[in-house]
């Protein structure tokens, strides 16, 4: 049983390393990628895209 805990609990701390070193690959896209994702979202949604980074704080305006 505790054996199966710690796989268990391996198996999250791998994704969640995973998950970090992959979280910010979105930021390498160019601008124009980006204002093109944004414009499929609701306005309100693009809006709120903005707290991610200060790159994104005005690409919702382009959409």
């Amino acid at each position: 049983m505790e054996e199966e805990r710690d796989s268990k609990r391996q198996k999250m701390c791998s994704q969640s390393e995973d998950a970090i070193q992959h979280r910010d690959m979105i930021s390498d896209l160019p601008a124009a990628i980006l204002v093109q994702i944004l414009s499929f979202l609701p306005m309100e949604d693009a809006v709120k895209t903005g707290i991610l980074s200060k790159r994104w704080d005005h690409l919702w305006t382009k959409v």
